[in-house]
Parts: structure tokens; C-alpha cells; sequence
């Protein structure tokens, strides 16, 4: 447990040290143990923070799991959190926050949290009792600093600068993120109202009338539809591809709720004059609906009601603050968690999850949803108060939900600690009917997780329905010269810098020679142009658009980003496919866990791969793909 500093000519029992580096912060003094923050490329005999959460990933993804399950259970007053955030009879705002919601793909608090958990493992492990923070975050100080302070170890802290990243926050955007969280949530509200809330009709809704009719209701993101078909009338959303021809051709009534997301192609105005235009055109058997269009007056005065009751309750939940350690940990991480606690309970999160609830207990009140209502499954927030608002005004409605997208071992938002699941109470997590999931992999991965397996059926996977008899289909000889090669980017700012600025290092050493044309495909979510203006980039390139599979034909190599679902296809088809590593976050591409994927994580892996890339195995079940659609069929009665 001890080591020996030598002060003078006399040596001295010591307390195992060990030195936490951050960024490009060194140190010159004993140790027992140096560690990297951030880095993967270690000198001497130090370790990293970033490689331990690798190996350690799945087993962290379990405590931290148990331990929103246990927050939530937290007693405050002789009240749990779940009750203290109430919201409706069967939705508390708890499962609605960011820290329950857990998504790597936009919270970075997460990945800290797995660093802390992995740090501290790696601390008690050494035997260490004193420990040096070299870094700049002062979150991280803080839980550093009240956890050595608990176990009565020594703590210091030097600080060092901080680094400026190339994709840090605008200017404005800083500002208003150090605005009080009322001011904030209060700007949201006006912006709203101003991007989307001003083009919204009345609602045209007769509720006896609805309630008279017997029709279905499907929730879908929007638009991500075929523009083309849409010139003409026709809504054919490419969530739910062929699903549309069967749909039509059944007898059912349906209303389809369209959760707006924001995009360069269709601005929400646009959206408006697509509804209202699909709504003449199918004469009212199948009626279109924005979401926002259930946000009336009296929605809007009750939706600032419930902000106000849940803005004064919070104020007194600071007790609950103690909840958040790992099992048996003495290291509370409510310093890294505090912004987006707040934001949560009275900023922007907390006003725009509110008025999601408050418009889909409006839309369950107007529409019907019998024998069934249907929605797309990320296992986000908004899906919670869908599923309540149906359980609250339909209880005889089947709800259903379709996993259009993969299920990734570490994409912590698409999973809940076994103990979730087995509550019945009022405000326990609402979880749907059926969960129908489109591939094998993704079945046993949710199996495996603990999700009610009476809950999981095997359904056709909509969205890779172009895929249909195409195993391997291009699987071919690699050409030694004039290769395209497909650079799939990603909706994160820093993945997608990282993967062109790799990209243009691997060129510099001429490792684009055998490729003749570059073709840079943005997700359909993210503007990619401000990070090729910031690069510059020195090759010729091509920015394209349009469905991705358009391209697969002339491909020869797919340089794909972590996070990105892009990999997918051709890993089924046959093109050789490269991944970048995740840039300081948790590994969220889908494929992790596949024997022999290695992720690239600088120039020379990039180079070595793009000379020579391999061709990705998976199974030929990975995607269930029936023509004819019979699981849909059975589960919608059609």
C-alpha cells in the first residue's frame, strides 16, 4: 500500500499516489501510478481512462443502469423522486430527464460517469490513498475532491489550461446556456412559438365524432419521406416503406402524428403545407396530424401549470442529490450530472418534455386508437408520455412499438436495469404492448438486457426492406486503382471533425492514391459544410444526398463514422467497410462486439486500412426480411 519518496537523504513511507493527467497536462514527481484522462496513446507505464471503459463497458453499463433505477426509488420527504415529479396519473417527469433518458449520442455527462466508475475501480484496485488531479473540469474535481475527502485521503488538484477544441459552442449559444434556467426555458417557449407554433391551425377535430369512428393512430418521426411521391400526393415515409402498401390497402381509418424533427430540406412551414396538402388528398381515410397541432390555448396555460408546480418542487429535492453513486460506491457523481439535472427540472428540457406530454395527453384525447396505436421505438422521452397518454384515455388500446432502427450494445437510452421492468405502479416506466424488433441480433441483444421477453416479437425490418436478396450481392474483386471510397459522417460535431481531419492526415501520406473519387455522404440531421470549411480539405471530394443506397453499385470502400447506422448496409452487402474510433465517448456503433472489427483511431490504422480494407462478416439474419410481410400482417391484423 506504501511506496518510498525520498526527501533528503532520508526516505519516507509514502501513501500510494495516483496522478490523474488530463489533456496535455504532465508530471515530474513521484507516483505509483499515472493516468490518462482522455488519452489513449500512453508513455512509460501509465494507463488510460478511455481503454479501461472499453474492457470494462458492459459491466459499467449495469451499475449505471441499477443506479438511475435506484435514483428514481429515492425517498425525499417520505416520497419517492418518481412522486415528487409527477406529471400525470401515469408519468412522472423522473423518466423524462436527460439523466434517465442516458443517451451517448447527446449527453457527455454519460461517458464522465463511465471514466469516474472506471477510475475509481482502478484507484481501490492499486491499493492507492492519495490522489493528484492534473486536469481543467471542475465537475470532475468536485466529485474527486468530496470522494477522497469521504474515504480521508489526501487530494489535490493542479490546474492546467484547457485546450480550445476546433468545434466549441458559438458564442451566442455560450451565453444562453449561462442564462438562469427559468430565462431558458422561457426563450424556448417564444422560439417555439415563433419556428413552429405560429404556422399550426386550429384543431379541426369533432371528439364525438373520432370517438364514433373506429381508426387507428400511428406516431412516426417526420419527415425523412419520398419527396418525389409527395409531389403527387402520396405520403410514403421511409420509416415504414412497404408497411404504406398494405396500410392502404386495408379498410382501417388512420390518423398519422407526425413528431416534427428539424431539417434543411423541410423546414417546419414546409411540413405544415404537406400536411394540410396529404389531408385533401386522401379525402379523410387517412388524416395527417402535426404534433403540435394538440398544443390549443387551454394546452399551452395547462403546459406552463405543470412547469410552474414541477420548477417550485424541484427546488425542494436537493436531498436527492445523494442518490447518485454506483452500488456500494462512496463517490457521488452529482457534480458531473448538475446541469442536466437543472435543465431538466426547470430549463429547456424541463419545459420542452412537458408540453410533449401535455400534447400527446391532448392527441390521445381527440384520436382514436382502436385496436391499436403504433409509434417508432428509440426509447426516447417523447415515447413515454405517447404510451401514457394512450394508457390513460384507451385502455383497451394495443400499443405497439417498431425498433425501425439497430439496437447498439451501447446506446444506454434503448435500455433500463432488469428491476425497471417488473414494477406496476402508476408511475413505474411505461414500456409498450410489443416491442417489434427487425433483426436476430437485436432480439437477443434486448433479451439479454433483461426487457420482458413476453414484450419482444420478431418483425420484418421496414426501413432495409432494399436489401431484400442482396447478401453479399456486392462482394467483388477490389480494384488496385480508381476505387470510390464513401465517407459516411455522423450527427456529432466532434465524430464527424475527427473522421475528415483522420481522412485528410491518412491523404497527406498518400493513402488516397488508389481512389479516384471521394464522396462525402452528410447525415440527413447534420450540416457537414462548417466542418469542410474549417478543414479545407486538399483532395477533390464530392458532398452527395439523397437515400444512401443509390450509391451502393459504384462503391468500392465505406469510411464510416462510430456512431453512424451507415455501416450496416454494407456490411450485409459486401463493401469493405472502415470505422473510426469513438471520440471521447462511449462506442456506439452498432456492429460492436462482431469478431475481428477494429476501430481506426489515427492516420497510419487509416492508411493501412484503406490500403487494404476487409470485408465486415455478419449473418444473413441480421435483418428479417419477408416480402410479404406476414409478422406485420398478424400484428396489425391486416
Amino acid at each position: 500500500m506504501f511506496y518510498f519518496e525520498k526527501k533528503g537523504p532520508t526516505a519516507v513511507m509514502s501513501p500510494k499516489r495516483l496522478v490523474l493527467l488530463e489533456g496535455e497536462a504532465s508530471w515530474q514527481g513521484e507516483s505509483h501510478m499515472e493516468v490518462r484522462w482522455g488519452n489513449r496513446e500512453l508513455e512509460k507505464e501509465q494507463a488510460s481512462i478511455p481503454l479501461l471503459v472499453e474492457e470494462q463497458a458492459l459491466e459499467i453499463k449495469a451499475e449505471y443502469l441499477h443506479m438511475i433505477y435506484e435514483a428514481g426509488r429515492a425517498q425525499v420527504d417520505g416520497q419517492s423522486l418518481t412522486e415528487h415529479l409527477k406529471l400525470f396519473d401515469n408519468l412522472s417527469l423522473w423518466w423524462l430527464t436527460t439523466i434517465a433518458e442516458k443517451t451517448p449520442f447527446i449527453y457527455g455527462f454519460i461517458y464522465k460517469v463511465f471514466k469516474l466508475r472506471a477510475l475509481e475501480k482502478l484507484y481501490l484496485k492499486e491499493g492507492c490513498m492519495e490522489l493528484i488531479y492534473c486536469g481543467f473540469d471542475s465537475s470532475v474535481h468536485m466529485v474527486l475532491k468530496t470522494w477522497c475527502k469521504r474515504m480521508g485521503h489526501t487530494y489535490r488538484r493542479i490546474l492546467v489550461p484547457k485546450k480550445t477544441l476546433e468545434d466549441s459552442l458559438p458564442v451566442l449559444r455560450k451565453f444562453f446556456n449561462h442564462l438562469p434556467h427559468g430565462i431558458q426555458a422561457l426563450a424556448w417557449l417564444v422560439r417555439r412559438w415563433w419556428l413552429r407554433l405560429r404556422h399550426c391551425e386550429r384543431l379541426k377535430v369533432e371528439m364525438g365524432k373520432v370517438f364514433r369512428e373506429k381508426g387507428v393512430t400511428i406516431a412516426t418521426f417526420f419527415p425523412n419521406i419520398d419527396l418525389k411521391k409527395a409531389e403527387s400526393g402520396k405520403f410514403h415515409s421511409q420509416y415504414w416503406e412497404n408497411l404504406h402498401n398494405l396500410l392502404d390497402q386495408s379498410e382501417l381509418k388512420i390518423n398519422w402524428v407526425w413528431f416534427y424533427l428539424p431539417t434543411q430540406d423541410i423546414p417546419f412551414s414546409r411540413a405544415v403545407g404537406l400536411r394540410n396538402m396529404f389531408n385533401e388528398k386522401y379525402s379523410g381515410r387517412q388524416q395527417f396530424y402535426l404534433l403540435e397541432d394538440f398544443l390549443t390555448f387551454q394546452e399551452l396555460i395547462r403546459g406552463l401549470q405543470l412547469y410552474l408546480k414541477i420548477y417550485f418542487r424541484g427546488t425542494s429535492l436537493k436531498k436527492a442529490r445523494g442518490a447518485f453513486c454506483f452500488p456500494g460506491s462512496m463517490m457521488n457523481l452529482f457534480p458531473v450530472l448538475k446541469w442536466d439535472w437543472e435543465c431538466s427540472l426547470f430549463g429547456v428540457m424541463s419545459i420542452e418534455r412537458i408540453f410533449q406530454g401535455v400534447m400527446f395527453d391532448s392527441m390521445a384525447r381527440h384520436l382514436p386508437a382502436n385496436p391499436w396505436g403504433l409509434y417508432t421505438w428509440e426509447n426516447q422521452p417523447w415515447e413515454l408520455s405517447l404510451i401514457a397518454g394512450w394508457r390513460r384515455h384507451h385502455t383497451e388500446t394495443k400499443v405497439i412499438a417498431y425498433a425501425h432502427s439497430s439496437i447498439r450494445p451501447m446506446e444506454l437510452r434503448q435500455f433500463m436495469a432488469p428491476e425497471t421492468y417488473q414494477h406496476s405502479d402508476p408511475l413505474a416506466y411505461a414500456t409498450p404492448d410489443v416491442l417489434g424488433v427487425g433483426s436476430s441480433v437485436g432480439l437477443s441483444t434486448m433479451r439479454e438486457s433483461g426487457y420482458p421477453k413476453e414484450k419482444l416479437e420478431r418483425i420484418e425490418a421496414l426501413r432495409f426492406f432494399n436489401l431484400t436478396q442482396k447478401y453479399g450481392s456486392e462482394r467483388k474483386v477490389l480494384r488496385t486503382t480508381g476505387r470510390t471510397l464513401m465517407v459516411a459522417t455522423s450527427t456529432i460535431s466532434k465524430e464527424a471533425y475527427f473522421q475528415l481531419k483522420l481522412l485528410e492526415d491518412a491523404w497527406h501520406e498518400g493513402a488516397l492514391e488508389k481512389y479516384k473519387k471521394i464522396l462525402i455522404k452528410p447525415h440527413l440531421a447534420f450540416a457537414i459544410d462548417p466542418i469542410l470549411k474549417n478543414l479545407n480539405l486538399k483532395f477533390e471530394y464530392e458532398v452527395i444526398s439523397g437515400a444512401i443506397s443509390n450509391y451502393w453499385k459504384t462503391v468500392d470502400v465505406v469510411y464510416c463514422a462510430n456512431s453512424s447506422g451507415a455501416c450496416l448496409e454494407p456490411a450485409w452487402l459486401g463493401i469493405p467497410l472502415i470505422i473510426t474510433k469513438p471520440v471521447d465517448t462511449i462506442n456506439l456503433n452498432p456492429l460492436l462486439g462482431f469478431d475481428g472489427l477494429k476501430f481506426v483511431t489515427d492516420a497510419s490504422q487509416l492508411a493501412k486500412e484503406l490500403e487494404q480494407p476487409r470485408v465486415m462478416e455478419i449473418p444473413d439474419d441480421y435483418f428479417f426480411l419477408d416480402e410479404n410481410l406476414e409478422s406485420w400482417k398478424r400484428l396489425l391484423q391486416l
